[in-house]
């Protein structure tokens, strides 16, 4: 495996991952924001894809949450594989690397057309915001059974812990403070309170919320949930 580029607990996800794809049909990843968690799960694709001598027939699906997500995917794919689309349809599937859009309404329609074995990797890309919870996106998964899952998250809730069961590989956030790849952090929860019409976030909301984080930071790299 080329280590280039790799931080030390990348290779230890690819090291723990690779040997548990067909041995187990679930498999989770944990690991904080900004940490790399991209860039992480296409080498230990590319390492298995490499393991298995490059097979053209190989299919892999990423699955994700949002366009940007989606794209930026895309970019870190191209460094390493030569067939990869961002689909509007998993019904579209040609490429090696195929990625598309959970929030696509189209993601759900007509998969059964396609053999249930006709991905071989299918990853869960923060999944702590997939609808596991959806009939529809359950009989997804049903077809698909027989392809090893990979779930990648920072978030572990009850959903992913139902599905996909304990962690193969956890990264902490404290560990991630410790090697100096984030730094410490404090958290602050404004006092003021702001109504809103939860249809549609108004300039004016947004505007007096943004003033009020403001008050509470400087130059400082800064998170909002």
């Amino acid at each position: 495996m080329e280590n280039k580029g790799l931080r030390h607990y990348q290779q230890e996800a690819i090291q723990k991952v690779i040997p548990l794809i067909h041995q187990e049909s679930r498999i989770l990843i944990s690991m904080p924001t900004g940490t790399g968690k991209s860039f992480t799960i296409i080498n230990i694709v590319y390492e298995y894809y490499q393991r298995r001598g490059g097979v053209k027939e190989e299919k892999i699906l990423f699955l994700v949450d949002r366009s940007v997500v989606a794209d930026s995917i895309k970019r870190l794919a191209l460094e390493k594989f030569d067939s990869v689309q961002v689909l509007k349809s998993i019904t579209d599937a040609q490429p090696t690397i195929s990625i598309c859009n959970i929030r696509t309404p189209t993601l759900t329609n007509g998969f059964e057309k396609l053999p249930s074995t006709y991905y071989d990797i299918i990853v869960f890309f923060n999944c702590e915001r997939f609808p596991f919870s959806s009939s529809n996106f359950i009989n997804l998964l049903h077809h698909f059974d027989v392809s090893c899952k990979i779930g990648v998250t920072s978030v572990i809730n009850d959903s992913i812990s139902s599905y996909f069961g304990d962690v193969a590989y956890r990264y902490t956030l404290n560990a991630a403070i410790t090697d100096g790849v984030l730094t410490s952090y404090k958290i602050v929860i404004p006092t003021d309170s702001f109504e809103f019409n939860e249809q549609e976030l108004s300039v004016e909301y947004l505007s007096t919320l943004a003033k009020s984080i403001l008050e509470f930071i400087s130059n400082d790299k800064t998170i909002v949930f």
